[in-house]
């Protein structure tokens, strides 16, 4: 049986070395730890702002199918959920009832039906087609459910477009947005929208099946 004294003494306080080598491992938990938070973080903000936009382009183009006001639907950059005003599909964006088609908001005409607000700090976005060439301005569904004006896009031959998402928090080894937790989303001619996927393993999706996607500059 331990004596009251040898019992204060096996509770005294850590040694001076003891607490050098327990701030080192702090120190190591902590530089292991915040790159691991930052990248769930970013993570979890792709992901969710790929499925709001997704289910924006099927709501547009389920509003073209069913409603019989509106002929067309549209959906555009917002800067302020009013208009077709965003300088980029960062800014937030709108659905809405398009009478003529024009892939512009007109108030006397058109009806706003779902609105995005400006995205997460961070958030970078873009929509190319096929051959890379950046769409800043709207996407037109027709009743039929089909995004026709796609085709009429720069190039007469591209089928599809790609929305790409990253976010400025996961960095690569360059500096820039880290395209390995890129995500995106194809919209067809059809209408069809669907995910991109990893086809080779290599832990970046592509799109086509060759080509990896990018992040955004800014």
């Amino acid at each position: 049986m331990k004596s009251l004294g040898s019992y204060r003494k096996s509770m005294a306080g850590m040694t001076l070395v003891e607490l050098i080598i327990a701030g080192a491992m702090a120190a190591i938990m902590m530089t292991i730890a915040i790159p691991s938070m930052k990248t769930w973080s970013a993570k979890r903000q792709i992901n969710a702002e790929y499925r709001e936009i997704k289910e924006a382009f099927r709501s547009a183009r389920d509003l073209a199918r069913s409603n019989e006001e509106f002929p067309f639907a549209s959906i555009c950059p917002s800067a302020d959920g009013t208009a077709c005003n965003g300088t980029g599909w960062k800014d937030g964006w709108i659905v809405f009832g398009d009478l003529n088609g024009n892939g512009t908001f007109e108030d006397a005409n058109d009806r706003i039906f779902l609105v995005q607000d400006k995205l997460s700090s961070g958030s970078l976005i873009k929509i190319e087609d096929e051959d890379r060439n950046t769409r800043s301005g709207a996407v037109t569904y027709n009743s039929n459910g089909y995004t026709s004006a796609l085709r009429r896009f720069n190039n007469a031959d591209a089928e599809s477009l790609i929305v790409t998402f990253c976010n400025s928090i996961a960095l690569g080894s360059d500096g820039n947005a880290d395209a390995s937790y890129a995500r995106g989303v194809i919209l067809a001619p059809a209408g069809i929208v669907r995910n991109t996927i990893d086809y080779d393993g290599n832990g970046t999706h592509e799109f086509p099946e060759n080509e990896e996607l990018t992040c955004p500059a800014s």
